[in-house]
């Protein structure tokens, strides 16, 4: 596929404009109004406000372009809408061009897109640059088929991630199930500081080490995650350093490490790493005695949306940035009976292993769809 085109060959560009906001409303009057970026969902824009005159409009099918702050992403309007000027449509000319395989070489291309955009303030994109966009000069018809490909492909990766998201939430109904609210307390359980079932809790070193390129993994709060401890970016210390560190403070695979500092502080992750590795204050480990506290109960029960907001309120109600080691020690938890924290436990790993196998596949189907995607649009798809 060597040959191209101008996008103002095969569609017309349909400049967005705000139109007097005495004409805004949340009541669904006149038509969904779309302002930019912000309101991009995942396939199609999601509907903020409407408008009762819309000025510049867009067709159901038509492509939608951020042409201002950011420059470059694009979604398909679904609705017949109303488009502000942080937005251009793109139509495509009948049996010029299918919407689809422009919408999927237009994002092949945002980073191209994106550096056209030009400004001190916030870049931008107009008329002019958009109608010169290079596309590729296809069939029609063989465009709406390397489309129907590339749909197949994308509705693959999609189910994948609802498959991972419906995966998250058996484990928080299973929690529901067997333990109940963790602040309500139906079950009656026994509620006991943290640092009575538990065999140590300490955090990382308070001082700065000095950092080199190779050595022990020196973990701070921006390496825990949600999903785990993400060494991608990890920085590195001496083993000296590291011996000094870890004398005080020693965590071991299934240690709870539990964020105290920041944003992010109060989530809590079972550590899954078997090698040492040294910790920032910004971080602690904790440490359950196993005979009364599983350590995935603690990380699920700390992670609860209930039990994390009392923890990060301060008796004013005002959120914190930093839990200190006492706060920490006397978390109230309720202690449901060990064999049954442990059942629930062996249900996490199970899991935890099926999402592995899930994440493997997600990039896989990623990394395929990538190539499709180059392949389609070099002209190896018909």
């Amino acid at each position: 596929m060597s040959k191209y085109i101008f996008l103002k060959e095969v569609a017309d560009i349909i400049m967005g404009q705000s139109p007097a906001s005495s004409t805004y409303n949340d009541e669904g009057k006149g038509l969904p109004f779309y302002q930019g970026k912000a309101e991009f969902g995942v396939r199609h824009p999601i509907v903020k406000k409407w408008c009762s005159a819309p000025l510049k409009i867009a067709d159901q099918g038509d492509i939608l372009l951020s042409v201002r702050a950011p420059v470059g992403p694009t979604n398909i309007c679904n609705v017949k809408s109303c488009i502000g000027r942080g937005l251009a449509a793109i139509r495509c000319k009948k049996n010029k061009a299918d919407h689809l395989f422009i919408w999927f070489y237009l994002r092949n291309i945002e980073k191209r897109i994106a550096s056209k955009g030009v400004g001190s303030t916030f870049t931008a994109i107009g008329r002019e640059e958009i109608s010169k966009i290079q596309v590729p000069s296809v069939n029609y018809f063989v465009q709406r088929k390397i489309a129907s490909i590339l749909e197949k492909a994308e509705s693959a990766r999609e189910k994948r991630k609802e498959a991972n998201r419906l995966i998250n939430e058996f484990l928080k109904s299973a929690f529901l199930e067997m333990f109940g609210d963790p602040v309500r307390n139906l079950k009656k359980f026994e509620k006991l500081k943290l640092e009575k079932v538990c065999k140590k809790i300490q955090d990382g070193t308070h001082y700065s080490p000095k950092q080199q390129e190779s050595g022990f993994p020196y973990v701070t709060a921006k390496n825990i995650k949600p999903w785990g401890i993400n060494l991608t970016n990890v920085t590195y210390i001496s083993e000296k350093e590291h011996k000094a560190i870890y004398k005080r403070c020693d965590p071991k695979k299934g240690d709870v490490i539990y964020i105290k500092d920041g944003v992010t502080a109060g989530l809590a992750k079972v550590n899954s790493l078997d090698f040492e590795f040294s910790m920032l204050s910004s971080i602690a480990l904790i440490r359950p005695n196993k005979n009364l506290l599983n350590p995935f109960y603690l990380e699920y029960y700390l992670n609860h949306p209930h039990v994390y907001k009392r923890i990060l309120e301060r008796k004013s109600g005002s959120a914190i940035t930093r839990l200190i080691l006492k706060e920490i020690k006397d978390i109230e938890i309720h202690t449901p009976p060990i064999d049954r924290q442990n059942r629930f436990a062996n249900l996490v790993q199970k899991v935890e292993k099926l999402k592995e196998k899930q994440s493997e596949s997600e990039k896989e189907l990623n990394n395929l769809f990538n190539s499709l995607m180059q392949r389609a649009f070099r002209g190896e798809v018909s």
